[in-house]
């Protein structure tokens, strides 16, 4: 199976800075964050990003709404099951974190990936609770 589509889960500088390079490699985007207003601000920084290439005349118009319109927005984790490839990128908190963890279980079977910036202490943690079930 090929990877076709990105699910971005937290859209802020380092969600909004993945989803860029995602949507320039070609690769359609869910941009997903806790509320839709979130996700917004993500999705604007992405495009004021994508502006400064235009205005460096490193991209076209054309091209930045090309781009654009490979992402979608998101505010549940149950659309990762439309995604071959998923990221995580939100804010340190070990609850969202484990949320996230749990919904990756029972969505997996869908996904190549499943990217997950300091989870090592997180994974730590759910093993000290009795769910053991190895590496993430």
């Amino acid at each position: 199976m090929e990877i076709q589509r990105i699910m971005v889960v937290g859209s802020g500088l380092m969600g909004s800075g993945i989803a860029q390079v995602a949507i320039q490699a070609g690769y359609d985007v869910i941009l997903n964050d806790t509320t839709e207003a979130l996700a917004k601000r993500g999705e604007a920084t992405l495009s004021n990003n994508l502006n400064r290439q235009v205005k460096k005349g490193k991209m076209s118009e054309a091209d930045k709404a090309a781009h654009m319109d490979k992402v979608s927005l998101s505010t549940s984790l149950d659309d990762a099951a439309d995604a071959d490839f998923v990221v995580e990128a939100a804010f340190e908190n070990f609850e969202v974190k484990m949320l996230k963890s749990a919904t990756r279980l029972t969505c997996q079977q869908n996904w190549h990936v499943y990217a997950c910036q300091k989870m090592e202490v997180y994974d730590g943690h759910r093993r000290s609770l009795g769910n053991d079930q190895g590496g993430i």
